[in-house]
């Protein structure tokens, strides 16, 4: 059983819980790429070159319409199509 969602709060309170609780970062350091894991970027960090070289959103995994999916879990669904990398649906 999913417990239910809490209650929404006003938007101006949210923002003052998340402004209460950031820690304002302001020095930095160089250090060598490989000691820069765990630590926050002082400026936007961009790369030289696009990998992939072109718009990819290629993940693995199915997409089913979740109403149906809650109205019968135990049921099997028929594969409608297969978009291969690179080809559309």
């Amino acid at each position: 059983m999913v417990a239910p969602a809490p209650d929404p709060i006003p938007i101006d309170i949210a923002r003052g819980r998340l402004a209460a609780a950031i820690t304002p970062v302001n020095d930095f350091e160089r250090v060598s790429l490989e000691a820069a894991q765990g630590r926050i970027a002082a400026e936007t960090v961009l790369s030289q070159i696009d990998l992939p070289a072109t718009y990819n959103a290629a993940v693995d995994g199915y997409g089913i319409h979740a109403a149906s999916l809650l109205a019968a879990p135990d049921r099997r669904f028929r594969i409608a199509g297969i978009a291969r990398a690179g080809h559309p649906f």
